[in-house]
């Protein structure tokens, strides 16, 4: 008798720790998104980077094309910085390729002799 009521007391437990997970799961944000604390209480899903601004008491999130402008150059600028040293590696590249054919002319060059 002991025993059921044991059991019956561990399905419970464990039912209600799986049914607490679901549902922390089920609360968590997109990805690509953050929750941002306007207030004691108030919170606004809004895209992760958004700009809060404050001014004489109101609380102003960034417009969304302007967040999506601000973005956009920011991956512009990446974009161009990655282009650069890419740019720069492919000529280290070809120094060493040009480097490595003159070392196999020079050794080519020493073992006829």
């Amino acid at each position: 008798m002991r025993r059921t009521y044991f059991l019956i007391a561990v399905l419970f437990l464990s039912l209600a720790l799986a049914v607490r997970t679901y549902s922390q799961q089920q609360s968590q944000e997109p990805s690509g998104m953050e929750s941002i604390e306007l207030g004691p209480g108030v919170s606004v899903l809004a895209p992760q980077g958004s700009k809060v601004k404050e001014h004489k008491g109101l609380v102003i999130l960034e417009e969304n094309s302007a967040y999506l402008s601000r973005r956009f150059s920011e991956f512009e600028e990446r974009l161009s910085i990655l282009e650069k040293t890419t740019q720069k590696i492919e000529e280290q590249l070809s120094q060493l390729e040009e480097g490595l054919s003159e070392l196999k002319e020079a050794f080519s060059k020493k073992e006829k002799e």
